[in-house]
């Protein structure tokens, strides 16, 4: 990871220390890579909150707020999208202990990262956040109508014609309905 996200441990002093961190959009989405969601980062991202060391044993718990571009599953059109997730991760020295495949992982080992060396990466932290907190089918608003099926216009901007045009009802249970009609006769 690139040293800007990276923080001396020597520069963390013992007791709690307040962090406010900006990292402006080209260095995020360099950070992001290939996150597919993500269209652009719209603004800088900023990292709020505090490191308290006690020993080797570092904790932080901090807010991630940042802007980001993300593409709607439902009409494909883009529109911006607020992060602001708050997490607490607790960094111990030494290499990450190995566990048996099948082993049930305990709350507290959830937010527990392993470092080694001089430097804690924030980097890989501000990416895992950013991941978990970005929504699985994103939508440019509640009520997205999305695109025709048959012509693909985006029925947000107004309704399409081919349906009108050519006689067929728009909905893809159109079908069902006249079989019910049969039936009736």
């Amino acid at each position: 990871m690139e040293k800007v996200f990276q923080v001396a441990i020597k520069d963390i002093p013992e007791g709690r220390k307040q962090i406010e961190i900006a990292w402006n959009e080209t260095l995020v989405t360099r950070l992001l890579g290939d996150v597919p969601e993500v269209v652009s980062v719209a603004l800088p991202l900023k990292l709020n909150g505090f490191f308290d060391r006690r020993g080797p044993e570092i904790v932080l718990q901090a807010t991630c707020r940042v802007q980001l571009t993300l593409n709607c599953t439902r009409c494909l059109n883009d529109f911006p999208y607020r992060l602001d997730a708050g997490f607490r991760y607790v960094f111990n020295p030494g290499p990450e202990k190995e566990r048996p495949e099948e082993a049930v992982l305990q709350p507290e080992e959830l937010e527990t990262v392993y470092y080694e060396g001089e430097n804690i990466d924030l980097g890989a932290v501000i990416r895992e956040q950013i991941y978990l907190n970005l929504p699985q089918y994103p939508h440019c608003r509640e009520n997205c109508l999305g695109l025709c099926p048959t012509c693909g216009a985006d029925l947000n901007t107004g309704g399409c014609e081919c349906s009108r045009a050519d006689g067929r009802e728009s909905s893809p249970f159109s079908v069902l309905k006249k079989l019910k009609d049969k039936k009736k006769l």
